[in-house]
């Protein structure tokens, strides 16, 4: 699906976390609530940390937990007028990527969808 970027959005983290389907975690404990969904800070294997949505982690014990499915936390720069395609939604963002073969996740309130007549929703 095409998406039109309406608003600036910079990418935070230049090395976020990245793992894998049953990759180990730890929980660091904190939490944050970004428009209405929990992301939790992990710290994979690898020493690569970042915010994790909340349906990542399968608890095994205290902090340490398993991951549900693939997941990067990478997210890419974007401003108004660029075209995306998006392909995943998540806690509020949607992984795309651009003209140029970048992926990453984009706030979906940065965004708005382009439908088939070309025209923006």
């Amino acid at each position: 699906m095409l998406w039109k970027v309406i608003s600036d959005h910079k990418a935070i983290y230049p090395d976020p976390i990245s793992v894998k389907l049953g990759d180990r975690i730890t929980l660091s404990g904190r939490e944050d609530d970004w428009d209405g969904h929990r992301w939790l800070w992990a710290i994979a294997d690898n020493r690569r940390e970042g915010w994790v949505p909340d349906d990542l982690p399968i608890e095994v014990s205290g902090k340490n937990a398993q991951c549900a499915y693939d997941y990067s936390a990478a997210e890419i720069s974007v401003g108004p007028g660029q075209t995306l395609t998006g392909s995943l939604e998540r806690h509020g963002w949607l992984w795309c990527q651009n003209d140029k073969g970048i992926a990453g996740w984009v706030p979906l309130k940065c965004l708005s969808k382009i439908n088939k007549y070309n025209k923006i929703k």
